[in-house]
């Protein structure tokens, strides 16, 4: 495929793990993009299954769609933090779009992205909305932007961003854009946390001055997999898996580099009660760890400060 003039490349890259189910799907619906000069990366992370014959088998069939068309693959599973930044490197366009093998760009969003940015030219991050869905697509709902009015209001500035996003998370990952320059200049992805790949991201960019926009275009569909990774959890447990690694293994540690010590206090004391839930059990059978997690709940001032940051956001200027 040749280039369009004056059209940046974009390179659209796909996540794998055990994506045979998903990953046409997937893989399909950049094929329908709108816009055209797509740069088409697979990122396998040492699936199990046969993943990687299934998208190289589709590339091979669709590479004249694109600009360059490429399969990655690892002899070792670094996570979806490490698979993330294997793409980042190997990417050669101005903008970057990665998305999970079981979500679903819809057809012009990337058209949207690189639109949103030509109009906005200090847009170097953005965020476009997302619809999440289960099986059936056509019923997928727009979901709200967690504290968006505050978070984008006009006026504010990447170290105020921060501020915000330093103590409670804000932002998407599956709607998340970029420019390939922010992301290699932020340091790329934080590979200290191999299952949490956007949060620690995020605080970087915004730590290197790159402020976010919210693009108010619905640019991915989100199917919910309760068995996924990510969001694997136990109907008797308190937390998913995931939220029991960001407390026991991570320990929360790429928010406290970027607080005051006032607020790493804070953060310290909502740590210790979360540590107490998961180390009485995380059961909701567990009277000790109902303890611990009522008292969280009520007493965490992390919990609080969100609590007032949902209520301002509901009194501001809507951004959307």
């Amino acid at each position: 495929m040749e280039k369009e003039c004056n059209s940046p490349i974009v390179s659209v890259a796909v996540l794998s793990y055990n994506s045979h189910e998903y990953i046409t799907e997937a893989l399909e619906s950049v094929k329908r993009q709108t816009y055209r000069n797509i740069e088409l990366i697979v990122s396998d992370d040492c699936s199990l299954d046969n993943s990687v014959e299934i998208a190289t088998n589709w590339l091979n069939k669709n590479r004249d769609r694109f600009i360059n068309a490429v399969v990655l693959t690892t002899k070792k599973n670094t996570g979806v933090t490490g698979n993330c930044q294997r793409i980042l490197d190997a990417a050669k366009g101005k903008w970057l779009k990665i998305f999970a093998h079981d979500d679903v760009l819809t057809d012009n969003a990337i058209e949207s992205y690189v639109r949103f940015a030509e109009k906005n030219l200090s847009s170097h991050v953005q965020f476009g909305l997302i619809s999440d869905f289960s099986t059936d697509i056509s019923r997928a709902k727009t979901k709200r932007f967690k504290l968006a009015n505050l978070f984008f209001r006009r006026g504010n500035t990447a170290e105020d961003q921060l501020d915000i996003m330093s103590k409670a998370f804000i932002g998407s990952g599956p709607g998340f854009f970029c420019s390939v320059e922010s992301l290699r200049k932020s340091g790329g992805y934080d590979l200290r946390f191999p299952m949490q790949e956007d949060y620690a991201m995020f605080l970087r960019l915004l730590r290197n001055g790159y402020k976010m926009y919210l693009n108010p275009t619905t640019t991915i569909y989100k199917r919910s997999v309760p068995t996924s990774i990510m969001h694997a959890q136990s109907n008797n447990s308190f937390y998913s898996n995931n939220v029991c690694r960001q407390i026991m293994e991570y320990r929360y540690l790429y928010q406290f580099e970027n607080l005051t010590p006032f607020w790493k206090k804070i953060l310290s004391f909502s740590l210790w009660l979360q540590t107490n839930v998961v180390k009485s059990g995380n059961k909701k059978t567990s009277i000790k760890c109902w303890f611990f997690y009522l008292i969280q709940r009520c007493f965490d001032p992390m919990r609080w400060n969100l609590l007032y940051m949902t209520i301002r956001n509901i009194f501001m200027k809507s951004v959307m």
